[in-house]
């Protein structure tokens, strides 16, 4: 038996929208719709919030899926309620989906920039680790950059793994190479 998983595992915390249960709340906002009319017809603008959920991502097709919805809500709401809530319901609906891809855009994009700033900061501090080897003992690098020796090293280990030399005067030297110093 795996053993559970921590609360701090973020990927774990949320939970996923299902599209069957997307399927289930359309079916239900359709009948309701049809069925009843009146002030169900506001099922539909959330209906496009739960879609918008449902299908977030860059090879979802939201765009298509509020369209419909908004369409299909507009014919519904004239047939069963008259033209103003044909109007009303259909705008609802179309706004209600594009707020949602809009936050969950921008969203997206905080995430994006998060992990591009937490990748800069952590590239601009190897580049200074880096830099400090030129000629130096580990006591110096160390003192110089207020760290331990044994970090040091291992940071020195990391660095050569990482530009496949043998050694840190080569390190140095890759780096140099390649404008990374």
């Amino acid at each position: 038996m795996p053993p559970p998983r921590a609360s701090s595992d973020s990927s774990h915390r949320a939970a996923v929208p299902s599209r069957p249960g997307s399927s289930c709340s359309r079916g239900g906002t359709y009948a309701l719709g049809i069925g009843y009319a009146g002030n169900w017809l506001l099922c539909f603008p959330l209906l496009s919030l739960a879609s918008g959920v449902v299908l977030r991502g860059p090879r979802r097709r939201l765009g298509v899926v509020i369209i419909v919805l908004s369409v299909s809500a507009g014919v519904i709401a004239g047939v069963r309620g008259g033209p103003s809530d044909s109007l009303t319901v259909s705008y609802g609906t179309m706004l209600s989906g594009l707020v949602t891809a809009a936050i969950l855009s921008l969203f997206e994009t905080v995430a994006q920039l998060r992990t591009t700033r937490q990748e800069l900061a952590r590239t601009a501090v190897e580049r200074e680790r880096l830099a400090a080897v030129d000629g130096a003992t580990v006591a110096d690098i160390a003192a110089k950059l207020r760290l331990s020796p044994a970090t040091v090293r291992n940071y020195l280990s990391s660095a050569i793994g990482k530009t496949e030399t043998r050694n840190r005067m080569e390190a140095v030297r890759a780096a140099r190479q390649n404008g990374w110093l």
